[in-house]
């Protein structure tokens, strides 16, 4: 079991030896990880350091040295019933969530704006991809996270790459999804526990129109085999002048084919959250899936994983704000 460490007025309490339960979770599409404690709370004895969590406490989570998760307590229940409390904690993710703001961007890196909003807002910043595409966007009442994603999905559209926003410790870091050394092997009768498969054909887009700003039909691109196979789905792309909408339809006809998620039940390992990739080994199953959501439960001296796995790169894209004219 990892180490939980409360940050009190006095330093810092190791309050491990107290946990019956950790749940340690994240999304692709959500910029916060969670961290749910379940903690011993001996209702009449108040020396217990389990006891005094109010709201907003520092909480950490550690695997030996290395820093899992660093964030605050926002809930906090118990019942007289019962000799626990439960305490729910957020990483500084929640504030791009929960903070919005008002921008006007012309021709402007994402990575810059990231970092000038990050100073705006006392936010840490660490690693933000370099993607060299300026971009122009207006916000009004956007989140940070909003404005962060939309911006990296413009630049998306022209590199062709993912990306996905996360915070290690307590600092704000952009990242290019791509394979790092080491991938995890999850393997049947090893430590792959089960798996189930589904698949989806509602969200096909197999043909895309580009059209420019007077509603003229500039071009459209088309699967062929897809049509054939599941019926025409068409979108419309609406090109500004000056841009090149060729990335937003690649993006799209990566949706031609079904939708394919994999849920897994795995041995705990650190190493699987969201935007990381493992290589998936068992009966009719194999290759390198991306990491959608995860959950790690350490429970009764066992440690484990639900995944859930797609083929495909994917990033959180969003579209908040509207083109500079």
């Amino acid at each position: 079991m990892p180490r939980i460490l409360l940050t009190k007025p006095e330093g810092a309490v190791d309050v491990t030896g107290l946990a019956v339960s950790i749940r340690w979770s994240g999304d692709y599409r959500q910029c916060a990880r969670s961290l749910t404690l379940e903690l011993l709370s001996p209702q009449k004895d108040p020396s217990v350091p389990g006891m005094d969590c109010p709201l907003g406490t520092p909480v950490s989570l550690l695997e030996g040295e290395k820093l899992l998760f660093s964030g605050y307590v926002f809930t906090r229940s118990g019942s007289t019933a019962a000799n626990t409390v439960t305490i729910g904690c957020c990483d500084p993710g929640l504030y791009l969530k929960r903070n919005e703001t008002t921008k006007q961007y012309a021709s402007i890196t994402p990575e810059a704006a990231v970092a000038a909003l990050c100073d705006e807002f006392g936010i840490q910043v660490g690693h933000l991809a370099t993607t060299g595409v300026a971009v122009s966007r207006i916000f009004v009442g956007a989140s940070l996270y909003q404005v962060a994603a939309t911006l990296y999905t413009l630049a998306a559209e022209i590199t062709g790459k993912a990306y996905t926003i996360r915070f290690r410790g307590l600092s704000l870091c952009v990242e290019e999804k791509e394979t790092e050394g080491g991938v995890l092997l999850l393997k049947g009768r090893s430590n792959l526990m089960d798996a189930s498969i589904s698949e989806s054909a509602e969200n096909l887009v197999n043909q895309v129109a580009v059209y420019d700003q007077d509603r003229n039909l500039l071009y459209e691109q088309s699967d062929g085999e897809s049509i054939a196979q599941y019926g025409r789905m068409r979108q419309v792309v609406r090109q500004s002048a000056g841009m090149d909408a060729s990335g937003k339809v690649r993006e799209l006809l990566e949706k031609s084919q079904p939708e394919q998620k994999i849920t897994v039940n795995c041995l705990g390992d650190t190493r699987c959250t969201a935007g990381n990739a493992v290589v998936v080994e068992a009966a009719g199953l194999y290759g390198l899936f991306w990491i959608d959501s995860d959950l790690h439960q350490w429970k009764n001296g066992v440690y484990t994983n639900r995944l859930t796995l797609n083929l495909k790169k994917v990033m959180d894209r969003q579209q908040a704000g509207q083109a500079v004219s």
